[in-house]
C-alpha cells in the first residue's frame, strides 16, 4: 500500500498545532504548579542607597567578584545595589563588581582560650543585594589541630540552620603543638588571611571582596595560593584539574544526567584541594553547608561561595602532600569503610532483565565462559509495580531462592531499594509497608507539618520517608528486616535519594514563598529549587527541606546502615548510595552517574573516580543513563539536549520532534541510576555498546575499585558472554579480570589503608609525583595506590596512546620488562586486546591465584610481585582478614604484613596477627622484577631455621632480568626472610685504589682491574679475584686451627714504601662455645700489639658439640669463614679478594650476612643501623667536633651484625693504629668501608689483625659476651645518676652560687655542679683563679646540703711559668713528660693547649691561630703509660683536694691528646716523616695535614709499664685510655668513695646551635669519648678520649653537642652505639654545647636528657645560659616535672646499672634488643628503652607535637595515664605537647621507684615504691639493687641488697636474693601500684610475712587504670604511717623492714571471684 503524501497546507497546520500544544502545556504547567512570574520592583530602592557612595576598586580583572550574579545586569541595576559598573569586552567577566566600602567591620575581638578567636562583626551602611541583610555577625575561629582551622560566621542574634553531621560533631580535638598555619584577622573591612606558618605564604585570603550575609544569600570570596584546584562536586568534570577561567559550579543534590555539562548532580561536595607548588604542599577547603550554592572559580586564582542559607562554616586543612589533605579531610568527615572482599569481584547488572529466568540465563552464560564474576544485581523490575519491599510474584516468583542459587557457586546477590513509598495498594491487598510507615508518622510533610507530602516516582504517587526522624528510621530498619526474611540478599543498593520526584514539588505544586522561590537561585539545573524534587517548605525533623534537601541521601545512608547492622549482624555487607554528602564514605559506596555508551563517558569516568577518592569515597562507580517512563502517558527523558519520547508500552523510539535546552526540566523524568563504589557503569548504561567500546571499557573497568557492567532497559545485552564465548571481548575481559583477581589482596590492602589512614585507593598520578608539574593535569591515567599505573585506551579506533611515564622505574605488568622511559610522554602501543599496566619500582604487591569467584580465589595460594627500584629496594604490605566480618580492624581480627627488600633480602614481617585463615593459605610464588643476575641460591629463614630452595624452584630470565621463586609453602601469618645472592656485579668490587687520584694507569700498575660504573660509590679500580694470599695446609687442634699463608706474588707491591709481608701466621682459637679469636701477624718480625688486658677464658673450648660456630678456611684466595651451625648462615667470609698485609698498610674485607650492621665509632652516624651504600668511616682519635664522616674523640672498632634468622653476632678488631676503609677499624689510624654487597673492608696502617667474635645469639647476649672479654661497665655512684649542671664560661664563683640558689628555689632536682677550665688561673691545672677564690667555700656548703662537685683537668701542663708551678717542676723531676727518642733529642715534645703564658692579657678579637702563637704557653704531655706518671698525677690531685678544694669527681679532657699546634711548637717533627705522613693516609679529617694535625708528632716516644719503648704512632689512640686508670685510682684514694671521673673533651670548636643537630647529640659526644673500647671495674671518669679496653668503667659524655635538632636526634644513635660498646653511663650535653640554644629545642632536649643515663646540661663560652632556670616559669616547671619523673625511676635505673656491671647487659637499649624477631625494630633509632621495660619516644624535631612511635608486640601502659595501649606491632601517632615526653611501661615488669627530692641525698631516704605493670597473663617481675650509693666495690664486698619481685595470680611476692646491706641504708616499702589489675572490684589487700599473716592494707582501685596501695612490713602486724604523698617519712613502723626482716613477702589481692582466675585478680 502506497504511503499518503501531505500537502503544504496540511504540514503548516500540523506544525502550528504542535506549537499551540506546547504553549498550552506550558500554561497548564504554570497554573498547576502555581509558579508565579517574578518581577523585581526597582521603584523602591534600598534607603541606604541615597547616602551611599561606592568606592570603586582598581583591581586585576581576575580578582573581580560579581555583585549581580543573576541574569540581566545593567548599569542601572548594578548601581541600585551600590555596586560599581565596569564593562569589559568579554562577557564571562563580571561587569558589576563590589565597592571596597561594602561588607562588615570588626567591632570587638576576644580569645576565650589559646585556640579560639571570637570577633563581633557589624555590617557597613551599604545597600542590600537581596534584602534581609543581617547586621550583627559572630566570627569564631577554632585552631582545632595543628593542621586544621575552622572558622564560622553566623547571625549573632538568631540561630540558623547548621548541618548536624554525625562524625564532625563528634570530634573533640585541640592542637598538640605549633600550628602549621597562622590566622590574620583584618578589621576594616572584615576579612581573614590564612598563611602557612613555615614560609608565611598566604593560602586563603578573603580580603579580595566583601562578605555578604543576608538571610538567603551568603557570599564569601577568597584568593588562593595557586590555580591547581581539584574537587568540588558532584558534577561531570571533564578534567581532574579545574579550569579557573570563570567557571561556576552549582552544588545541590539533583536527579540529573551526567552528560558533560556544568549542572549539579547527585552529591553535595563543597570541598576542594589546592596544590600550592612542586614541593607538594597543599591545603583543602571544606564549607560545611548543605544549602543550594554556587562555587565560582576565577583566574586570580580565587574561589567565591554563594549559598542561600545556613551559616558559613569553613574548615581549612594543611598538609605537606596532596595525599595528606585527603587524610586530613577524612579524619574530619569520617574515614571510609572497608567493603567486604567479595564486593571487589566483577559484578553484573541491568535495568529490566524482564524475568528471573532471564537473570539466570545471564548468570549461566557468563559462568559458562569462565569469566571471574562474583555478584549479580536486580533492579526495580524485580518488584511488584516498582514498590519497595515487594517482588513480582509472576516474573520473579522464585526470587526468594535466588540468593541460594548464587551462593551455591560462591556468588552474591544484591537488590535495590528506593526511598519513595507508593500510596496505592498492592495487587492482592493492602500495602503493609505503607500502612506501617503511616502509623509511625514516617513521612516528610507539607509546610503544615502534618500532611504527608505526595510526589511521584517509579510506582506512581508516593510519600517520602523522613530519615531524619527516629520513628522513620525504626520503620525503615524494620521493613528491611521483614523483607530480608522473604528474599535473602547480600547487600543493599539505595537509589533516587536526592530526593527525586517526577513532579515538581508535590502533586499539589508548591506555595509561592521565599523557600520555594528564594530571592537568589543558584545556577542549578532548571533554575528552579523544587525541580524534580520536593517543595522546599516541606518539613523534616532536621528542618525545612530547603536546608536539608542535600542531606536526604546522607540521612538515608545513616538509617540504612542501622538496617544493615540488624540484617547482616556480624557480616560486613555493604551499601551503595546514589546521593551523597561528605562523610558518606564511612558507611557506603557511591556511583558517579548515568553514563552513556560513548567514548566521552569512558574518559570522564576517570576524573570522577579521582574526585571521589578526594572526597573520601574510594569505592564509587559511574552511573547509568535514563530509564523508561514510570507512569501512564508519554513522558520524556533528557538525552544530551534532546527530548526522547516513549510509547506507553515501554518500547522506546525517538521522534526527534522537539529540541529541549540541556538545562530545562524534563517533566516527570528520572535518571534511574545504580550504585557503585568507585567506577563507571562498564560499557555504558544508556545506548547499545559497540564491541570495541565495551571491550575497551571492560579493560579499564577491571581496574575500577567497583567493577560492574550495567545497562538500561531496552538496549542490547552487554554482559561479556553476550558478545560470544570466543569473542576478543571475552578473551580480553577474562585476561584483565584475572589480573584484577590476582591483585585483589593489593587492592584490599589499599582499602585498609584508606580506612585506617585515609589514603586514596584510586590515586591521581599527581599525588605520587607532585614535584613534576607534568603530572598535575594527568587524568587519562590513574594509579592503584602508589605502585600500579593504569593506562587505558579511551578513544575509538586507536591502538597507540599518548601516556605520561612519571619519574620512577616502571615494569610492564604483563611482559615483566623494565621500561626505558621515565619522566616523559610516550606513545604506548596498546592493540585491541591490551591495556597499559605498569608496576612502579619500589613496590611489593601481594597477589593470589585467581579463580572465577573470590570465594574460590580466597582459598588459593598467595604470592608476591616485587619490583625493584633504582636502589634495588622495594616495600609493601598486606592486610588480610576473613573478608566479611564487621569491625575486624578495631577488634584486631586480621593479619598485617610489612614487606621489604634490601639488596637481595626479602623480609616478610608480620606486624599484627589476630586472624587464622581456615584455608591454611601459603605464599607459593615470588616474582622479583629487575634482578641483575641469576642467584646461586635462595634461602628462606623462619626464626632459627633455614631452608634452601631447590634449584627446580628457581628460574631466572636473563633477558627480562626477572627472578621466579616457585613452589614455596610460606604460611600466611608467619614471618619469613627470603634471601637470594643475586648481587649487582658492581657491588662485588673491592677497592684496589682507596687513595685519592685513582686513574686507569695507577690502577693497572697495581695489577688491578679498571672499569667505570654509573653506580655512585662503586670503585672503578678493583681487585682481581685471586689477589691476596694463599693458604697452606691447616694444622687442626681440639682448640683451634693454625696455618701459614703466602702472598700471591704475581701481583706487584701496591705501595713501595710499605713493604708487603710475604708470609703470615694465622691462629684461630675457639675461646668458648660462643666466642672465638683469629689473629694474623708476621711470624718473623714482632709488630706492635695493643697492650690492653682482656678477660679471656683460662682454657679454650675443645668440645665441638658445644660450639655455636664452625670455622672454615678457603685456600685461594685465603679467607676465614665463620658459620652459625644452627642456621648455616655464613656470618664472616674474608675470602674476598684484596687481602693486603704490608708494613704500614693492612686491608682485609669480609662479606656480611645482611645489611644490618651496628657500631663502629667514634663518628657521627645519622642512624643506629649503618648505611652500607659505600660509606667510609675514618678512625683516629682527634680533638674534632662531631660531624658527618669526621673522625672524633674515640676509636671503637666493634660492630654487631644481625642475621636474617634474627640471630646476632659481634666482631672486634683489636688494633690501635689509625684505620679506615669501606669499612675499616682498629686503633692505628684507619677506617672502615661498608658496601652493599653486603661487605665490610678494614684498613689500618700498623699493628696486626687480631679479631674477636662473639656469637650471641641475641643482641643483648652479644653485648654481654663482648663486655665479658673487654671488661664490664663500672657501677656509677648513685648521685651521678642525678641531674647535673655545667658551663664553660662561668665568670666567677658567685655566678655558680646564684645558679645553685635559683635551682633550689625552683625545686628542680639537681645533684652535681661542675666547674670548667675557667675556675683555673690561666687554665693551669691544679690552680684557682682570682675570681673563684670563694669556690672552695661554696663547694663545702653545697656538699653539706647533699650536692656533689666535679672539676676539670686537662693532661697538658704549662712549661712557661715564671713563678713556681709544682705540677710542672715535679713532673720534670720525675721525668713524666713525653719526649723525643734519645737518638733524636732529649727534649720534651712541646705542644700548646689551653694554658696561657704568665702575665699576658688575651685579646680574643684576634684570630685563633694568632692567639695560640702569642698567648698560649708551651705545654708538656704526661706519658700516662708509665708508673712514675701515675704516682706524680696522684700526688698532684691529692694536694689539690687537701690544700685547695674538695671534689667528688674529676672530668678529664683534651686527651686525644689534643694540641693547638700540629705535631709540636714550630710544627717541625723530628725523625722519619713517614710516620707523620704514612704511605697510605686514611680518610681522616684534614687528611692532607697528616696524622700530626691537632696532636703530637708520631715519632714521639712513650714507654709501656714494662719499660718497652713505643712510638706515639702506635699508641696515639690509647692516650685517653692510659689517662683514665691513674685518674680513677686517684679519685678513689683521695675521696674515699666511688666518685666519678668523666672522660670527655669540652670540644671548644664543636657544634653549632639549631634544630638541625638536636638529633645528633648522643652520637656526637657519646662518641666524644675517645674511648677505644674497654670498660673496667673502676670508677667513672668523664673523659674525652675514652680508652680502648676496660673503658666501660668510664662515663662517655657527648658533651660537646651542637644546640641543634639534628644533635638531639643523633644523640640517640650515639647512645645506642655506646650501649653496644659496653658503655652504659652515657649522655649528650643537654641543649648543646655550641651556640645559643633555642627555647623549644632546649625544652625538648631537657625532656630527652632526663632519660640519658648521664644527664647534664652544659654549654659553651659566650653563649646565653640554657640551664632550666634561665628561661621562664613554664620551662622550669616542665624541667622539674620531667626530672621528677627521672628521680622517681632512679631505683630502676640504678638496678639496670648494677645489671650492666654484673652481667654486661645494656641500660639504654635499642628496641631490637628486646624485639629482635620484629624486623621493624631493626631500623628504629628515634626511640629507646631503659632496660627491658621503659620505652622512651621523644619529640626530636622542631614543631613536632605528634610523635609517630613504634609500639612493639607487648602490652604497654602510658606512664602518664597508666592506661594500657590498644595497639601493638605498629606505629602510633601520639600527641606530644611541648610539656610532654612519651613514656610507656611494658606489661610483665615491675619497676622500683622512689619519691623525688631536690637531690638524691634526700630522695634515697624515702620509702621504696613499686609499679607492677601486668602482662597479658596477669603476671609481672622485676628486681631492685640497693647499696650505700657511693662505697667502693660494694658488689665485690657484698655490701648490697638484691631483691626480686613477682606478681602471679593476684599475689605480689618479694624475695630477698642477697642481703648484705648496712642497717643505715635499709629501705622500707611504702607504695605499690598495680597497672592492669582489671575492672572487677578488689575487696581486700593484705600482706603476709614471717610471723604474721594476712595483715590488711589500705588501698584504692581504679577499675579503668590501676590498683594502688601503700604498705610496709609492719612490726608484729601493726601497720603504721601515712602515704608518701603526704609526708617524706612513709611507713616507718620499725627497723624490721622489707630489706632486713624477711626473705619473702607476699601481698595478696582479693576479688569477689576466685583467685584461680588470673584475669580477675
Amino acid at each position: 500500500m502506497a504511503k499518503r503524501k501531505f500537502s503544504g497546507l496540511e504540514i503548516t497546520l500540523m506544525v502550528m498545532f504542535v506549537v499551540v500544544g506546547i504553549v498550552a502545556v506550558a500554561l497548564i504547567a504554570v497554573l498547576a504548579t502555581g509558579e508565579p512570574g517574578v518581577v523585581k520592583d526597582q521603584t523602591n530602592p534600598d534607603p541606604n542607597l541615597e547616602r551611599f557612595v561606592p568606592v570603586c576598586p582598581n583591581i586585576p580583572v581576575g580578582e573581580r567578584v560579581d555583585c549581580y550574579p543573576e541574569a540581566g545586569a545593567s548599569q542601572q541595576s548594578c548601581e541600585l545595589r551600590g555596586c560599581c559598573w565596569s564593562p569589559m569586552d568579554v562577557t564571562n567577566v563580571p561587569w558589576c563588581i563590589f565597592p571596597t566600602n561594602h561588607g562588615y567591620t570588626v567591632v570587638s575581638e576576644t580569645s576565650p582560650d589559646s585556640t579560639t578567636l571570637v570577633a563581633q562583626l557589624k555590617r557597613m551602611d551599604a545597600p542590600t543585594l537581596y534584602g534581609a541583610h543581617i547586621v550583627d555577625l559572630t566570627f569564631t575561629a577554632q585552631m582545632q589541630t595543628e593542621n586544621r582551622l575552622r572558622f564560622k560566621i553566623t547571625d549573632t542574634n538568631r540561630a540558623r540552620f547548621e548541618v548536624p553531621h554525625e562524625h564532625v560533631n563528634s570530634l573533640t580535638s585541640t592542637p598538640n603543638g605549633p600550628l602549621k598555619y597562622s590566622l590574620e584577622l583584618v578589621h576594616n573591612p572584615f576579612g581573614i588571611r590564612v598563611r602557612r606558618a613555615a614560609d608565611n605564604k598566604v593560602l586563603f585570603d578573603t580580603t579580595m571582596a566583601p562578605l555578604v550575609f543576608e538571610d538567603q544569600f551568603l557570599q564569601l570570596s577568597a584568593k588562593l595560593a595557586s590555580d591547581n584546584i581539584y574537587g568540588l562536586g558532584e558534577h561531570v568534570h571533564q578534567n581532574f584539574r579545574h579550569d579557573v577561567n570563570w567557571r561556576t559550579w552549582p552544588i545541590f543534590t539533583r536527579d540529573a544526567f551526567p552528560n558533560g555539562g556544568t549542572h549539579n548532580l547527585y552529591g553535595h561536595y563543597p570541598f576542594f584541594m589546592c596544590l600550592e607548588d612542586n614541593t607538594g604542599k597543599s591545603f583543602g577547603v571544606f564549607l560545611m553547608n548543605s544549602n543550594a550554592m554556587d562555587v565560582i572559580l576565577q583566574p586570580a586564582p580565587a574561589v567565591t561561595y554563594r549559598t542561600i542559607g545556613g551559616v558559613l562554616d569553613f574548615y581549612i586543612m594543611l598538609g605537606d602532600t596532596p595525599e595528606a589533605i585527603v587524610q586530613e579531610f577524612t579524619e574530619l568527615v569520617g574515614r571510609p569503610t572497608i567493603p567486604p572482599y567479595w564486593s571487589f569481584g566483577f559484578q553484573l547488572s541491568r535495568w529490566d532483565y524482564g524475568s528471573l529466568d532471564e537473570v539466570k540465563r545471564t548468570v549461566e552464560r557468563n559462568r559458562a565462559i569462565g569469566i571471574p564474576y562474583d555478584t549479580q544485581y536486580t533492579d526495580i523490575d524485580y518488584m511488584e509495580d516498582k514498590k519497595d519491599f515487594t517482588y513480582d510474584l509472576v516474573k520473579y516468583k522464585d526470587l526468594p531462592l535466588f540468593a541460594d542459587y548464587m551462593h551455591q557457586e560462591g556468588q552474591k546477590y544484591i537488590l535495590i531499594y528506593d526511598p519513595a513509598i507508593a500510596i496505592t495498594k498492592r495487587i492482592n491487598g493492602s500495602y503493609e509497608s505503607l500502612d506501617r510507615g503511616t502509623l509511625a508518622e514516617a513521612w516528610i510533610t507539607e509546610a503544615d507539618g502534618k500532611t504527608p507530602l505526595v510526589g511521584e516516582v517509579w510506582p506512581g504517587e508516593t510519600v517520602f520517608p523522613d530519615y531524619t526522624k527516629q520513628s522513620c528510621i525504626n520503620w525503615w530498619v524494620d521493613e528491611i528486616q521483614r523483607f530480608y526474611q522473604e528474599v535473602k540478599h547480600d547487600a543493599i543498593w539505595i537509589d533516587m535519594n536526592e530526593v527525586a520526584s517526577f513532579v515538581r514539588g508535590s502533586n499539589k505544586g508548591c506555595a509561592a514563598n521565599k523557600l520555594n522561590y528564594p530571592p537568589y537561585t543558584p545556577k542549578i539545573l532548571d533554575d528552579l529549587m523544587y525541580s524534580k524534587t520536593l517543595c522546599m517548605d516541606a518539613k523534616q525533623a532536621w528542618g525545612n527541606h530547603y536546608d536539608v534537601h542535600s542531606l536526604y541521601g546522607y540521612s538515608m545512608v545513616l538509617a540504612t546502615d542501622q538496617a544493615v547492622k540488624k540484617v547482616f549482624g556480624s557480616k560486613r555487607s555493604f551499601m551503595l548510595t546514589r546521593s551523597s554528602f561528605p562523610g558518606v564514605g564511612k558507611y557506603s559506596g557511591h556511583w558517579l552517574g548515568d553514563n552513556g555508551a560513548n567514548w566521552n563517558d569512558i574518559k570522564w569516568a576517570i576524573p570522577g573516580m579521582l574526585e571521589f577518592n578526594l572526597f573520601g569515597v574510594p569505592y564509587p562507580m559511574q552511573l547509568e543513563h535514563p530509564h523508561t517512563v514510570p507512569a501512564d502517558g508519554a513522558v520524556g527523558v533528557e538525552v544530551e539536549g534532546h527530548q526522547a519520547f516513549w510509547t506507553c508500552d515501554d518500547k522506546p523510539f525517538i521522534l526527534a520532534l522537539t529540541t529541549v535546552p540541556p538545562h530545562t526540566d524534563s517533566l516527570g523524568v528520572s535518571t534511574k541510576t545504580k550504585a557503585g563504589l568507585i567506577g563507571a557503569d562498564i560499557c555504558g548504561f544508556f545506548d547499545d555498546s559497540s564491541e570495541e567500546l565495551c571491550r575497551r571499557w571492560m579493560q579499564v573497568g577491571a581496574f575500577y575499585p567497583f567493577s560492574r557492567n550495567h545497562n538500561a532497559q531496552g538496549y542490547l545485552p552487554q554482559d561479556p558472554a553476550a558478545y560470544g564465548p570466543n569473542s576478543l571481548l571475552v578473551e580480553s575481559s577474562k585476561r584483565y579480570l584475572n589480573i584484577r583477581y590476582t591483585l585483589l589482596p593489593y587492592l584490599y590492602t589499599l582499602f585498609y589503608r584508606s580506612h585506617v589512614y585515609g589514603d586514596t585507593v584510586v590515586r591521581p598520578v599527581m599525588h605520587e609525583f607532585y614535584s613534576d608539574p607534568a603530572t598535575w593535569s594527568v587524568d587519562r591515567q590513574f594509579l592503584w595506590g602508589a605502585h600500579l599505573l593504569i593506562t587505558p585506551v579511551l578513544d575509538a579506533g586507536v591502538d597507540t596512546v599518548s601516556a605520561y611515564i612519571p619519574d620512577a622505574v616502571w615494569y610492564n605488568y604483563e611482559t615483566e620488562e623494565k621500561m626505558t622511559a621515565r619522566k616523559e610522554q610516550v606513545n604506548m602501543y596498546l592493540p585491541a586486546d591490551k591495556i597499559g599496566l605498569h608496576i612502579r619500582g619500589g613496590g611489593i604487591l601481594p597477589t593470589q591465584r585467581p579463580a572465577v569467584t573470590t570465594t574460590l580465589s580466597r582459598r588459593a595460594p598467595m604470592g608476591l610481585i616485587i619490583a625493584l627500584d633504582d636502589n634495588n629496594q622495594a616495600s609493601g604490605e598486606l592486610f588480610w582478614d576473613d573478608g566479611e566480618s564487621r569491625d575486624t580492624v578495631s577488634s584486631g581480627a586480621y593479619i598485617h604484613y610489612k614487606f621489604s627488600v634490601v639488596y637481595g633480602v626479602l623480609t616478610m614481617q608480620v606486624q599484627h596477627n589476630g586472624y587464622v585463615d581456615p584455608n591454611n593459605l601459603v605464599f607459593e610464588n615470588i616474582t622479583v622484577l629487575g634482578v641483575s643476575g641469576p642467584p646461586t641460591a635462595v634461602t628462606i629463614f623462619e626464626g632459627d631455621t633455614s631452608v634452601t630452595v631447590p634449584q627446580s624452584g628457581i628460574q631466572y630470565d636473563s633477558i627480562k632480568k626477572v627472578l621466579y621463586i616457585r613452589g614455596l609453602s610460606l604460611q600466611l601469618g608467619k614471618s619469613y626472610t627470603v634471601t637470594w645472592d643475586a648481587v649487582i656485579p658492581d657491588f662485588e668490587r673491592f677497592d684496589c685504589y682507596p687513595e685519592p687520584g685513582s686513574d686507569e694507569a695507577k690502577c693497572l700498575s697495581r695489577g688491578c682491574l679498571w672499569e667505570t660504573s654509573n653506580v655512585a660509590g662503586v670503585p672503578w679500580c678493583y681487585f682481581p679475584p685471586d689477589y691476596g694470599y694463599t693458604a697452606e695446609p691447616v694444622t687442626e687442634t681440639p682448640s683451634g686451627l693454625t696455618l701459614k699463608i703466602t702472598r700471591n706474588a704475581k701481583y706487584p707491591m701496591a705501595r713501595p714504601t710499605s713493604k708487603d709481608i710475604d708470609t703470615l701466621q694465622v691462629e684461630i682459637t675457639y675461646l668458648s662455645s660462643h666466642s672465638l679469636r683469629f689473629k694474623i701477624y708476621d711470624p718473623a718480625n714482632k709488630r706492635f700489639e695493643v697492650p690492653v688486658p682482656l678477660t679471656l677464658p683460662s682454657t679454650p673450648n675443645t668440645d665441638p658439640a658445644t660450639r655455636m660456630y664452625e670455622v672454615r678456611v678457603t685456600q685461594q684466595p685465603f679467607g676465614i669463614q665463620v658459620v652459625r651451625k644452627s642456621t648455616g648462615t655464613v656470618i664472616w667470609d674474608s675470602s674476598a679478594p684484596g687481602f693486603t698485609f704490608s708494613d704500614m698498610f693492612i686491608q682485609v674485607s669480609t662479606r656480611l650476612p645482611s645489611q644490618y650492621i651496628y657500631g663502629f665509632g667514634e663518628s657521627e652516624h645519622t642512624s643506629f643501623k649503618q648505611d652500607l651504600n659505600w660509606h667510609t668511616w675514618g678512625m683516629f682519635s682527634k680533638d674534632q667536633p662531631p660531624g658527618y664522616k669526621m673522625n672524633c674523640y674515640g676509636v671503637h672498632p666493634f660492630y654487631m651484625g644481625l642475621e636474617m634468622s634474627n640471630h646476632a653476632h659481634g666482631v672486634l678488631l683489636l688494633n690501635s693504629n689509625a684505620m679506615g676503609g669501606p669499612f675499616s677499624s682498629g686503633i692505628s689510624p684507619g677506617y672502615v668501608t661498608l658496601q652493599p654487597t653486603p661487605a665490610l673492608t678494614y684498613r689500618t696502617i700498623g699493628g696486626i689483625l687480631d679479631f674477636y667474635m662473639v656469637m650471641g645469639p641475641t643482641p643483648e647476649l652479644v653485648v654481654q659476651e663482648y663486655t665479658e672479654i673487654i671488661g664490664r661497665p663500672v657501677l656509677p655512684a648513685y648521685w651521678s645518676l642525678g641531674f647535673q649542671l655545667c658551663r664553660y664560661g662561668y665568670v666567677n664563683d658567685q655566678e655558680i652560687s646564684d645558679l645553685y640558689r635559683d635551682m633550689r628555689a625552683a625545686g628542680i632536682p639537681y645533684d652535681v655542679q661542675y666547674a670548667d677550665i675557667d675556675y683555673m688561673e690561666r687554665q693551669l691545672d691544679f690552680t684557682l683563679g682570682a675570681e673563684f677564690q670563694g669556690l672552695p667555700a661554696l663547694v663545702d656548703r653545697m656538699r653539706a646540703e647533699g650536692m656533689r662537685f666535679i672539676f676539670i683537668l686537662d693532661p697538658a701542663i704549662s712549661g712557661n711559668e715564671t713563678d713556681p708551678y709544682p705540677a710542672f717542676q715535679r713532673g720534670v723531676a720525675d721525668d713524666v713528660f713525653i719526649k723525643w727518642p734519645a737518638h733524636l733529642s732529649n727534649e720534651i715534645v712541646w705542644g700548646k693547649v689551653w694554658p696561657d703564658r704568665p702575665g699576658v692579657i688575651v685579646d680574643e678579637s684576634l684570630d685563633w691561630d694568632t692567639q695560640v702563637e702569642i698567648y698560649r704557653a708551651y705545654a708538656a704531655f704526661p706519658d700516662f703509660f708509665r708508673n712514675r706518671t701515675a704516682t706524680w698525677w696522684h700526688r698532684e690531685i691529692s694536694d689539690f683536694y687537701t690544700n685547695t678544694m674538695k671534689f667528688d669527681g674529676i672530668w678529664i679532657d683534651m686527651n686525644e691528646p689534643a694540641s693547638f699546634v700540629h705535631g709540636t711548637v714550630g710544627e717541625k717533627c723530628l725523625g722519619d716523616p713517614i710516620y707523620d705522613n704514612p704511605p697510605y693516609m686514611p680518610p681522616l679529617e684534614s687528611r692532607e695535614r697528616g696524622l700530626t694535625h691537632k696532636t703530637l708528632c708520631m715519632n714521639s716516644e712513650q714507654f709501656l709499664p714494662d719499660g718497652t719503648s713505643v712510638k706515639h704512632y702506635d699508641v696515639h689512640n690509647l692516650y685517653g685510655w692510659s689517662h683514665t686508670k691513674p685518674t680513677y685510682d686517684a679519685v678513689l684514694d683521695v675521696t674515699g668513695n666511688r666518685g666519678i671521673s668523666y672522660l670527655l673533651d669540652t670540644g671548644w670548636e664543636t657544634l653549632a646551635a639549631s634544630w638541625s643537630r638536636l638529633c645528633t647529640s648522643i652520637i656526637e659526644r657519646l662518641e666524644e669519648l675517645n674511648a677505644y673500647l674497654v670498660p673496667v671495674n673502676t670508677p667513672l671518669i668523664l673523659l674525652d678520649e675514652a680508652a680502648l679496653l676496660n673503658m666501660l668503667s668510664l662515663s662517655p659524655s657527648l658533651s660537646v653537642s651542637l644546640s641543634l635538632s639534628l644533635s638531639l636526634c643523633l644523640s640517640l644513635p650515639g647512645m645506642l652505639e655506646f650501649s653496644l660498646f659496653g658503655i652504659s653511663y652515657t649522655g649528650a650535653d643537654i641543649c648543646g654545647f655550641f651556640n645559643s640554644a633555642e627555647y623549644e629545642m632546649c625544652l625538648r632536649w631537657m625532656q630527652l636528657g632526663a632519660f640519658y643515663p648521664y644527664s647534664r646540661n652544659h654549654n659553651g663560652k659566650n653563649n646565653q645560659r640554657q640551664d632550666p632556670v634561665a628561661w621562664d616559669e613554664a620551662f622550669a616547671t616542665a624541667s622539674r616535672d620531667v626530672l621528677n619523673t627521672r628521680y622517681t625511676l632512679l631505683p630502676y635505673l640504678y638496678t639496670l646499672m648494677y645489671q650492666a656491671h654484673a652481667e654486661g647487659s645494656t641500660v639504654v637499649r635499642p628496641l631490637l634488643h628486646e624485639f629482635v624477631n620484629d624486623k621493624v625494630t631493626w631500623d628504629i633509632h628515634t626511640q629507646f628503652l631503659w632496660g627491658p621495660a621503659l620505652l622512651i619516644s621523644p619529640a626530636l624535631n622542631m614543631g613536632e607535637t605528634v610523635v609517630s612511635a613504634y609500639i612493639p608486640n607487648a602490652r604497654w601502659y602510658d606512664y602518664h595515664t597508666t592506661k594500657a595501649l590498644d595497639v601493638r606491632s605498629q606505629f602510633l601517632s601520639i600527641p606530644t605537647p611541648l610539656d610532654k615526653i612519651n613514656l610507656h611501661i611494658r606489661g610483665g615488669y615491675i619497676l622500683p621507684t622512689q619519691k623525688p627530692e631536690n637531690n638524691t641525698f634526700y630522695s634515697r631516704k624515702n620509702p621504696l615504691g613499686l609499679i607492677a605493670a601486668l602482662g597479658d597473663d596477669g603476671a609481672a617481675r622485676g628486681s631492685l639493687f640497693w647499696d650505700d650509693g657511693e662505697g667502693i666495690d660494694t658488689v665485690k664486698n657484698g655490701k648490697y641488697l638484691l631483691t626480686s619481685f613477682s606478681v602471679y595470680k593476684g599475689a605480689l611476692t618479694s624475695t630477698v636474693d642477697y642481703k648484705g646491706l648496712n642497717a643505715a641504708d635499709r629501705l622500707t616499702l611504702g607504695h605499690v601500684k598495680v597497672w592492669g589489675a582489671g575492672s572487677i572490684p578488689i575487696t581486700k589487700v593484705s600482706i603476709m610475712y614471717a610471723g604474721a599473716a594476712g595483715v590488711p592494707l589500705t588501698f584504692t582501685h581504679d577499675v579503668v587504670t590501676e590498683l594502688e596501695y601503700p604498705h610496709t612490713v609492719p612490726a608484729d602486724g601493726a601497720c603504721c604511717g601515712t602515704g608518701w604523698r603526704d609526708t617524706k617519712a612513709f611507713w616507718t613502723c620499725d627497723t624490721r623492714t622489707i630489706s632486713s626482716r624477711v626473705l619473702t613477702t607476699v601481698v595478696a589481692l582479693h576479688t569477689t571471684d576466685s583467685l584461680d582466675d588470673s584475669t580477675k585478680t
